[in-house]
């Protein structure tokens, strides 16, 4: 039986009568996905009422978790939450993990439409395909759609919840919905949407300073609603390339776009007015 700390082989002494046996918090951890069990006597041991629990993040408050991100296609908003609760391409073997900094690439290259599509075509795949959980990601396949993945001999041990796969939860927030935090807890912030081909986005997430948010809808390339809200204590940037307009706060404070920048904005509840294309 292979295995060294953690991942060695569990031995427990069992009474001759019924017993219950409960794993130790610290081994509950990672993918389940087989039980062996054997004895080192030549008497029988009768197994019932086998429970596995799983969580995708354990010992996590999922209620009180505080990033958002919600879009106009289901899927990818499925994807996204997938990759949050979850917590390599070469030969013929994918690499979600590889595949995350690919779709940071496409976007870096003003490429969201390229983005997406990638999105919608590998961590689609692993979501609504039936053999995974269709609620997390699997550390890696083959181009086949076999679930092999190289580094293990043993399919078995490939993680269906693994934190290396979920890039588009972070992509999705910093470039799709254009959340990007440049100061410590965000005391310095842009905001720079590439929504690519979504035509809605309400995306959010909380650090110590408060809240950071943005919501928008757009038709034929153009904001007919645009909103952000960051922190007081905080002042940023707003990108909205090839859109001209005016960022008003509710107490009337207003801030042109000029070619679709609007510089050292303060912390606050910001809507776009008058938008247009330059």
């Amino acid at each position: 039986m292979p295995g060294a700390g953690l991942d060695a082989p569990l031995w427990f002494a069992v009474d001759q009568g019924a017993g219950k046996y409960r794993l130790e918090e610290k081994y509950q951890c990672g993918s389940f996905r087989y039980l062996t069990v054997v004895s080192n006597t030549t008497a029988s041991v009768s197994l019932q009422s086998l429970h596995v629990q799983f969580l995708a993040a354990p010992k996590q408050d999922l209620q009180a978790y505080t990033g958002w991100f919600h879009s106009n296609d289901e899927l990818v908003n499925r994807i996204w939450y997938a990759g949050a609760y979850t917590n390599q391409r070469s030969g013929t073997t994918v690499s979600p993990f590889i595949g995350g900094f690919e779709l940071q690439a496409h976007y870096l290259a003003d490429q969201p439409e390229a983005a997406l599509d990638l999105i919608r075509l590998q961590w689609g795949f692993m979501l609504q395909d039936p053999r995974m959980t269709q609620s997390s990601f699997i550390e890696g396949y083959s181009t086949d759609g076999t679930l092999y993945y190289a580094p293990y001999s043993n399919d078995a041990r490939v993680p269906h919840a693994h934190g290396w796969s979920t890039g588009p939860t972070s992509a999705l927030s910093m470039y799709a919905a254009g959340i990007q935090l440049t100061g410590p807890t965000g005391a310095e912030w842009r905001i720079a949407p590439q929504p690519g081909n979504l035509s809605a986005i309400n995306a959010g997430l909380s650090t110590s300073r408060g809240q950071f948010e943005v919501q928008f809808q757009r038709k034929n390339g153009k904001y007919e609603t645009f909103s952000v809200q960051t922190p007081s204590s905080t002042r940023g940037d707003v990108v909205l390339p090839g859109t001209s307009g005016i960022l008003v706060t509710r107490a009337g404070q207003r801030v042109s776009l000029v070619n679709g920048v609007a510089r050292g904005v303060s912390g606050d509840i910001w809507k776009l007015e008058k938008s247009g294309h330059e």
